[in-house]
């Protein structure tokens, strides 16, 4: 079986919290899951600091 690691950023409102981004994603990748094909490993948030 092969292995992927997928990152990404994206930008959101300042009410969001890493719980709320980690709930999206899970929503988002849950279909996937569910197919058969893929087991998902731990989901990872962290939110980072921006300098403007």
């Amino acid at each position: 079986m092969k292995k992927f690691k997928i990152s990404f950023e994206f930008e959101a409102d300042d009410d969001w919290s890493e719980a709320d981004v980690k709930e999206m994603v899970e929503k988002v990748i849950d279909p996937i899951y569910h197919l058969g094909d893929a087991s998902i490993g731990e989901i990872n948030v962290k939110e980072i600091e921006v300098e403007e």
